[in-house]
């Protein structure tokens, strides 16, 4: 959900930016309203989508109240995280090392998905993205590029506020509505005109990379969820046995 409502803020994102009009941004702070009820952490696409918005369109009045709505929902969210953070459910998180957290974002797998497919550890998809953004740099036309960079620099700056300030919640799943974004930088290059095979090979060889991960977390048990109705069963079990009465003799 957090994914599907983070691309739909971006697309309709796009299609404010060229047509400021009540439509496009009505659906972009509708979008933005449901990503930032699903998971607080959509506020690291929307908040840069709405201050390009705003300084793109800064005296349209549509966009000022596109925005305002987006504020609102934003602003009725803060008693429920101000009582969610007084659980402390998160502490552990930041007593975590920053720079572990950061490296395991580099292999945009699950954690031990090497353990699971030792192949994928040995696939150089680091190296693929960097022929892709290469690619962009010295195959794809100017105006394309700039293209291009926007929706990297919304990820970029998405990215920089986590590592900044929400540093102590920065975790690979939470930076999930960068991923979109991040991967359209990423395709302008491996897809342009005159990047010829080198394009088309980085391309197969990431999406082999994609599918053996999904396959692998698939298929190994450690990494799928716990059955807490299994486990709250056997706990009730144990309770109700620890509560009846020893028998006599």
């Amino acid at each position: 959900m957090l994914v599907l409502f983070s691309a739909c803020t971006l697309l309709a994102f796009a299609y404010a930016r060229q047509r400021p009009r009540a439509l496009p941004l009505t659906l972009w702070a509708l979008a933005s309203a449901l990503a930032l009820l699903t998971h607080y952490f959509a506020a690291i696409i929307v908040v840069p989508e709405a201050a390009y918005l705003l300084y793109e369109r800064r005296h349209s009045r549509a966009v000022q109240v596109a925005i305002t709505g987006v504020v609102v929902v934003g602003l009725a969210l803060v008693p429920l995280i101000i009582t969610q953070d007084r659980t402390h459910n998160n502490t552990w998180i930041a007593h975590s090392s920053l720079a572990l957290r950061l490296e395991q974002l580099l292999p945009l797998f699950p954690a031990r998905a090497r353990d699971a497919c030792p192949c994928t550890a040995q696939t150089p998809r680091l190296p693929m993205v960097a022929v892709g953004l290469a690619l962009l740099v010295w195959r794809l036309p100017p105006p394309r590029a700039q293209g291009a960079l926007l929706p990297g620099g919304l990820a970029l700056v998405g990215f920089l506020f986590c590592v900044g300030p929400g540093h102590n919640t920065l975790l690979g799943r939470n930076l999930l509505p960068l991923w979109l974004p991040a991967a359209l930088l990423l395709a302008a290059g491996l897809g342009a005109a005159r990047a010829r095979v080198a394009g088309i090979a980085a391309t197969v060889v990431l999406c082999a990379i994609g599918i053996t991960a999904v396959i692998s977390v698939d298929t190994t048990y450690v990494f799928q969820r716990p059955n807490w109705h299994c486990w709250r069963t056997r706990s009730d079990r144990g309770k109700r046995a620890a509560r009846r009465p020893a028998m006599p003799g």
